[in-house]
């Protein structure tokens, strides 16, 4: 009868711990998909098979660089102001010779010259 009681008890507290991991949220304060604006320009840095890091977005008035993952051709003129719409990604572009070094990327939704 005691075994009983303690099977018993042992998988209430087994089912109680799975059911309360599983109802957790994770809080995440800036999401990743969330979408920015700003004036920024646009600079060569280089080209990555010489150890630079190619286009790079700048926001003004900030030290934040980014790496765009689709800045158009048409928009590749070494400092450029431009005003864009983009979202911050949670990858970086790999340039130089240290791992993870390299500029967060961003996904440009929209670009126009200013």
């Amino acid at each position: 009868m005691k075994s009983a009681i303690r099977f018993t008890t042992v998988t209430i507290f087994v089912l109680s711990s799975i059911l309360t991991i599983l109802s957790c949220k994770k809080h995440n304060p800036v999401p990743i998909t969330e979408v920015l604006t700003a004036d920024a320009t646009v600079i060569n840095s280089g080209d990555p098979a010489a150890d630079g890091c190619g286009w790079l977005i700048k926001i003004s008035g900030t030290d934040s660089t980014y790496s765009p993952k689709n800045l158009p051709v048409l928009d590749q003129i070494a400092n450029l102001k431009v005003h864009i719409i983009y979202k911050r990604l949670s990858t970086k572009f790999q340039c130089g010779w240290l791992p993870g070094s390299g500029p967060t990327q961003i996904q440009l939704d929209a670009i126009t010259k200013q």
